[in-house]
């Protein structure tokens, strides 16, 4: 699957989808402040590209961000692991009857 890009203009910024987890179709006011800094970024002469979302398709960015939240949990699993343990036991240790 190839895939393709948007690039983003003053023209055409205001009709394209730039937040995955606001699914919304009414104004957000995260998503037009968005919206007003890549604006201002694209008169300063920056560049941006995204990638064209397919209709059914997870958006490449709530990928990302579920990748980073599991890696996140795992870390801090990984880091906090006996007083992870320790709160869970102590939790749920009446649960045991």
């Amino acid at each position: 699957m190839e895939a393709e890009f948007i690039n983003l203009t003053e023209e055409n910024l205001a009709g394209e989808h730039l937040c995955c987890i606001i699914r919304s179709k009414k104004p957000h006011p995260g998503v037009e402040a968005k919206r007003q800094w890549l604006s201002e970024r694209l008169r300063e002469g920056h560049v941006f590209r995204k990638l064209k979302e397919k209709k059914g398709m997870v958006c490449p960015m709530e990928m990302v961000q579920v990748a980073l939240l599991i890696a996140l949990a795992i870390a801090v699993g990984l880091i906090f692991k006996t007083e992870v343990t320790e709160f869970v036991n102590k939790t749920f240790e009446n649960l045991n009857g």
